[in-house]
């Protein structure tokens, strides 16, 4: 068994990230490597010998009330 955070995982805080390294320094540069998509986690688990990977998807949105208490849950949770 295994988890793991992929997809669209923190994507509203990513594009505002984007954005405001857009606006300040004329570009963006990429900080996080690609999130997994679900035919990609699927794939590797195949790889790994895995006769029968199953891949199960669950959302969760979670809302803070600043980016300070995001970046302290994301610590606490060890991501």
């Amino acid at each position: 068994m295994s988890t793991s955070l992929g997809g669209d995982t923190l994507q509203e805080t990513r594009i505002c990230l984007n954005l405001a390294e857009n606006e300040r320094d004329g570009g963006v540069s990429p900080n996080v490597s690609p999130m997994l998509s679900v035919t990609d986690m699927g794939n590797t688990f195949a790889r790994c010998g895995w006769s029968m990977p199953t891949v199960d998807v669950t959302k969760t949105v979670f809302e803070f009330s600043s980016s300070f208490a995001l970046f302290d849950f994301i610590r606490h949770t060890g991501e």
